[in-house]
Parts: C-alpha cells; structure tokens; sequence
C-alpha cells in the first residue's frame, strides 16, 4: 500500500475543500438581515410612494374640512348677526312708535305718500289761538312737554333708549357684539334726531300759522310792543319795509312761540 501523500500542498488542499464545505453547509443566523432582491425593492419603492400619496391625499382632505368648517362657522356668525340686528330693528321700531305717541305726533301728523311726514297745522291754529279740540290740545301740549323733557338731557335719553331696546330684543349690553353696539348707538342717534327734528317743525309750522294770522290782524295781538311794529310796518313805504321786516318776523315769531309755550305750559323746542 502506498504510503499517504504529507506534502504541505496536499494539507492546504484538504483544509480548502474542507472550509468550502463548512461554509455551504452553514446554517444562517436567525438574526441577520437578508439583502433585498431587485423585485422586493421595487415593490418597497412604490409602497412607499403609495404612502406619500395617501399622506398628500389626507393633507388634502384635511385642508379642505378645515376650510369647510371655518366657512360654516362664518357663516353661521353671520346669521346669528343678522338675526339680533333684526331684533333690534324691530325694538327700534316700536320705540319710535311710543314716541310718536308720546310725543303728540302719532295724533298730529299723517305719513305722506313718498314716506315724508306731513303736519296740518290748520288742525291745531284757530283764529289765531290753539285749538280747543281736547284731542288735539292734549296732544299738542302734552306731546311738547314731554319733549322738552326728554331733549333737556340728551344723553340720558339717549341711554335710556338703548336699554329700552336691547330689552325688547332680549339682548345684553355685556354680550353685544361690538359691530352691533356701535349699530345700535348710530341707528338711536339718527332716530332721536328725526323725533327731536318732527316735534320741532310741528311746533314751528304752529307758529307760522299764528304769524300769519296776527300779521293780518294785529289788533287782535295782546302784546303792545310787537302790534305797535306790526302798525309801523304797514304804514312805512316800500324801502323802509325792507329794513323794518327782519325786526318785525323776529318778533312776531318770538311772541307766536311765547304764546304757544304759555298755552303748553311749557317752552317750545330750540
């Protein structure tokens, strides 16, 4: 039998053959990370497109919800706007309404097919005097006390209305929106001034009517000063009626508003 072959490459040849073998047969640690292939790559590569997608698509719908609700918060912010400033216009209404009462003005004027207000004052003038018609004397008289009053403290008529309205709406002063406040105050301010301005020219229109009577009868007028004028100006010539008729109307007109004052108890609006 021939003798085995020692020589050092025959060793290195078996050690080879044998760490070849080792390592064919080795068994893969649980815990190692097996390298993708091209397939399981592309198939990450586009699941994580697909996510990035949906993400955007989500973002989207997110915006578009947010969007969404701001709008119909805003839009029922506006309703509920609408809503109380009508309240207050239907309270601002019936306001004005029991100020025209109380003013005499319900009884004493009439509204004019164009929305104007209309005043007949040869309702209340009669030959000269304030009519004896209890109906319209009361409201003549009572209506222009009443405004004097009222008017004499304008800013306490003036918070006395907004309380009276944001009552009758069934609102509070704490809660109203500040847009609603300054509204409020603009709409009452306009509504005061109309009032103030209607019972004025009810007053004034009066004592024109009176002028005019006692200008043509100034025997008829009790107050010496302005009948002894009135005598002076129907006897002056052309020219000196120009100058003597600023003085005369002043006059006159101040003795008609005198007269009606006495007659109300009260003075007449400035």
């Amino acid at each position: 039998m021939p003798a085995p072959d020692s020589s050092p490459r025959r060793v290195r040849a078996t050690r080879n053959g044998i760490a070849a073998a080792l390592r064919r047969n080795r068994t893969p640690s649980p815990n190692a990370t097996p390298e993708p292939s091209s397939a399981d790559q592309a198939i990450n590569d586009v699941q994580a497109l697909l996510l990035q997608v949906s993400f955007a698509i989500m973002m989207i719908f997110m915006i578009a919800y947010f969007i969404f609700r701001t709008q119909a918060d805003r839009k029922a912010e506006e309703q509920i706007l609408e809503l109380e400033r009508q309240r207050i216009t239907a309270a601002l209404d019936a306001a004005m309404h029991d100020a025209e009462s109380r003013y005499g003005l319900a009884v004493l004027t009439t509204p004019g097919d164009d929305g104007s207000v209309l005043y007949n004052p040869d309702a209340c003038i009669e030959e000269g005097r304030l009519t004896d018609s209890p109906q319209l004397r009361q409201a003549f008289c009572g209506g222009a006390a009443n405004a004097s009053h009222d008017f004499s403290d304008l800013l306490l008529l003036r918070r006395t209305w907004i309380d009276d309205i944001l009552s009758r709406a069934g609102l509070d002063q704490e809660t109203l929106r500040p847009e609603l406040g300054e509204w409020l105050g603009s709409s009452v301010d306009a509504r005061l001034s109309q009032l103030k301005e209607r019972v004025r020219n009810v007053q004034f229109l009066s004592a024109a009517k009176l002028q005019e009577y006692w200008a043509a009868h100034p025997a008829k007028l009790d107050n010496p000063t302005v009948q002894k004028l009135l005598d002076d100006f129907s006897k002056a010539d052309e020219q000196t009626r120009l100058l003597l008729a600023p003085e005369v109307s002043a006059a006159i007109r101040a003795h008609c508003l005198s007269y009606l004052a006495r007659e109300a108890g009260t003075s007449m609006l400035p």
